[in-house]
């Protein structure tokens, strides 16, 4: 004989290591067939037998198939695995649907009502994503879910005071809820305006022209300008809600609580006196709901340049976009109106053919100009992407060379070197950026200017940089300024302290003003 006791008694469904998913299932399959549908309802409270038959009735009527008892099953290993806190909520929504089901019964004299009303079958058999519709007890209930009579008085006790099963407060939505419904819905908001400012990648724009996508590319993905960072984003939220943020270290790292932001100073038509203070969140939550909500809304590296070419390009193939689409719709209309038989007279059909014919040959003029101008910006932008790839696969393969021979431990002779220059974006000396104080705010500040060189082939299998800092008074960012910044470099190396038979490569992009002059050309060929 089968015995009553829950399938699931001893075996931690919660512990994930040692619970065995597939054998529990199987337990509670054998189980609902030998015990459960062959056996009168328990009593919650004295654990005798009832006289209810709900869960015989259920195999009667034919409801106890192999799909219907999988997913009953997998629903009681569902409900096992549940936070006890959960499973208090989940009872307390199916005491208000059994209350809603009686309240609709109500005093209606039916004889196929009669059996529900005795025994109180309001509720329904749970199976999870599968809907069984059929009545059964809260002691059938309780029984296949292995709920004991002080889980459901705890849960009843909520339900019947109608207060909220997991924080106690009165009311179906917390107060809680409430602000957070808000908060969402003004963060929505505030990154549809974000959305507003950001564009596509440049590159991006030019591969998908040339039929030269990479599979790496999103084409979601969206860039804010250069000037914006995430912090920066933050801290405007906070503002347009009434919010003044609060830096705490010198970092600027945001590390105090929003409950210590001070407000927003009142002014007269941004923010008058009458305005609301609303309810902001931390910057670990904004960071993270950017992450989940919003990830294809993003910020470009740092040092990452776009090239000049490439935005040309761009700006070139949008500005033709409309001009295209208007002659395609322009040819498109005067198709289906050759198509067309009015049947007007001759005298008015010689006339509109004669101005359909100067009209279709402008417009056939317009299309071919228009056609020959796209075609060479085609391919201008495909010799563009062509060399740009060959660079790039030449530049790993020098890059690949120079680490071959730290690995084979050659001497310093006769090694490669791979070196990577490139000029920073200038920096400004201070940098407050939107806290600068007063009058400061309006002045200009020092201008520091940036250089690096970076060797790709140490022995520490790591990239190394020498950084070249001066200020603008000192000098400028020109040909002359590189070379003098390489001279120092190659004589901290101390390549010009000994002969050397390597090889030694300068990886650079193509800015003319400062890497690829003939200055820099002809102090390197030195």
């Amino acid at each position: 004989m089968a015995s009553s006791t829950h399938p699931l008694h001893g075996m931690k469904p919660k512990d994930k290591k040692s619970f065995n998913k597939d054998s529990a299932l199987e337990k509670c399959r054998e189980w609902l067939t030998d015990v459960v549908g062959k056996r009168n309802c328990v009593h919650l409270s004295s654990r005798t037998e009832s006289s209810c038959e709900c869960m015989k009735e259920f195999f009667i009527c034919g409801l106890g198939t192999d799909e219907t008892l999988a997913s009953l099953a997998a629903y009681i290993v569902h409900w096992a695995t549940l936070q006890r806190q959960t499973q208090m909520e989940l009872l307390h929504e199916w005491k208000k649907s059994a209350e809603f089901v009686e309240g609709c019964i109500g005093d209606r004299v039916d004889a196929a009502l009669d059996e529900q009303k005795r025994f109180s079958l309001f509720y329904r058999v749970p199976g999870g994503a599968q809907h069984i519709d059929h009545p059964i007890c809260k002691n059938a209930l309780c029984r296949m879910l292995g709920v004991g009579r002080m889980l459901w008085r705890r849960s009843m006790k909520c339900a019947d005071e109608r207060i909220h099963a997991a924080k106690g407060k009165v009311g179906y939505v917390s107060s809680r809820g409430k602000e957070m419904r808000e908060v969402n819905l003004s963060l929505d908001s505030f990154f549809d305006q974000l959305k507003d400012e950001a564009q596509p990648f440049a590159t991006r724009i030019i591969r998908e022209q040339v039929g030269m996508s990479s599979r790496d590319d999103d084409p979601d993905d969206v860039v804010l300008p250069p000037n914006m960072t995430k912090r920066g984003c933050y801290v405007r939220w906070c503002y347009q809600q009434g919010w003044k943020v609060q830096f705490k270290g010198t970092a600027r790292s945001i590390h105090t609580s929003p409950d210590d932001y001070e407000k927003r100073p009142v002014e007269e038509l941004l923010w008058p006196p009458e305005a609301e203070y609303k309810k902001v969140i931390s910057w670990t939550k904004f960071h993270g709901y950017w992450k989940m909500q919003h990830p294809h809304l993003k910020l470009r590296a740092k040092g990452a340049d776009t090239c000049t070419d490439c935005l040309i390009l761009r700006n070139e193939f949008r500005t033709m976009a409309p001009a295209r689409r208007a002659a395609a719709a322009a040819s498109a209309s005067q198709s289906a109106l050759a198509a067309l038989d009015d049947g007007s007279s001759s005298s008015d059909a010689i006339s509109e053919e004669e101005s359909e014919d100067e009209n279709e040959s402008r417009n056939e003029a317009e299309f071919e100009r228009m056609v020959t101008t796209m075609q060479g910006k085609m391919k201008e932008a495909k010799a563009h992407v062509r060399a740009y790839q060959v660079q790039r696969e030449e530049s790993k393969q020098i890059i690949s060379l120079a680490r071959c021979d730290i690995t084979k431990h050659l001497p310093s002779l006769f090694r490669n070197r791979a070196l990577t220059i490139d000029m920073g974006q200038n920096l400004n000396l201070p940098n407050f950026e939107g806290e600068q104080p007063g009058d400061t705010y309006y002045l200009s500040p020092l201008t520091i200017l940036l250089f690096g060189v970076v060797d790709n082939a140490t022995e520490s299998k790591k990239d190394h940089m020498n950084a070249y800092i001066w200020q603008e008074f000192e000098g400028e960012r020109g040909a002359n300024n590189i070379a003098s910044c390489l001279m120092k470099d190659l004589q901290l190396r101390g390549l010009f302290s000994q002969p050397n038979h390597g090889g030694l490569t300068y990886i650079a992009d193509n800015c003319g003003g400062q890497n690829k002059n003939k200055i820099v050309i002809r102090f390197l060929k030195k």
